[in-house]
């Protein structure tokens, strides 16, 4: 399949007399394997993928990655924690490699179907927030306009680091007091917060945030369910069949 896509849909060019470049189909972020720890994997895809020589990539032109990412085995490799700032790491990877047939450069687009969204939301007469992940979410806790301070607790610790507060006089925080940037596993909890308005009252609002379950790793198990029952039952009756 791979083979296929090389002679069917890649463009190759020469770059002076040393180099090919090989421009590969657009892949997926969504459709990228994972490994048991939910860490997404990008290949190479070179035509001599058994190659012992280094693999050197780049991204956007650059020898600089985005931080989370490494090169593991010739591969590039994603954090896990990178699915909600998935946004961030979109763009054009390439890796060079010195094969038997001569020495090439791959590229290809990496997308994303679902990107993160930044969602204003109303909690004032709200117990819940259903998060999803890598969406970032501007909150509403009170219908005041108008306060001094706002102060959360979360699971009765410190905020996490990327929950951040408004001030009144902000734009944004005339409708809004808190925002989650980026949504993680690690924000779903308990929220306590104490705001202080300008007549020195105090109002209290608390709220759980809760994850959305990932549709993709959902439909993946979905369909790993599906694959190992038909070979099950392949092999049932192979069984009865001798």
């Amino acid at each position: 399949m791979l083979l296929g896509c090389f002679f069917i849909s890649a463009i190759f060019y020469s770059v002076g007399a040393f180099w090919t470049q090989i421009k590969l189909d657009p892949v997926l972020w969504e459709e990228l394997p994972q490994t048991e720890e939910n860490e997404r994997i990008l290949s190479c895809h070179n035509y001599e993928p058994q190659t012992k020589h280094r693999y050197h990539w780049r991204f956007n032109g650059s020898s600089v990655l985005p931080k989370e990412v490494e090169v593991r085995r010739g591969k590039l490799v994603f954090n896990r924690k990178l699915h909600a700032y998935r946004n961030l790491v979109v763009g054009e990877y390439s890796c060079c490699i010195h094969e038997s047939l001569g020495k090439a450069c791959y590229t290809q687009q990496l997308l994303i179907r679902d990107p993160p969204q930044h969602v204003g939301i109303d909690l004032s007469k709200a117990q819940k927030l259903h998060a999803k992940l890598g969406d970032s979410y501007d909150i509403r806790l009170s219908d005041t306009k108008d306060y001094d301070e706002v102060h959360c607790k979360f699971n009765n610790q410190t905020i996490p680091s990327n929950v951040q507060y408004f001030k009144s006089k902000d734009k944004r925080g005339k409708y809004y007091q808190i925002r989650i940037r980026h949504f993680m596993q690690e924000n779903v909890g308990q929220y306590a917060c104490l705001l202080k308005l300008k007549e020195k009252e105090i109002v209290s609002k608390e709220f759980a945030a809760t994850l959305e379950p990932d549709p993709v790793s959902s439909s993946s198990s979905f369909l790993s369910s599906i694959y190992y029952a038909l070979l099950l039952f392949a092999f049932a009756c192979m069984y009865i069949t001798v």
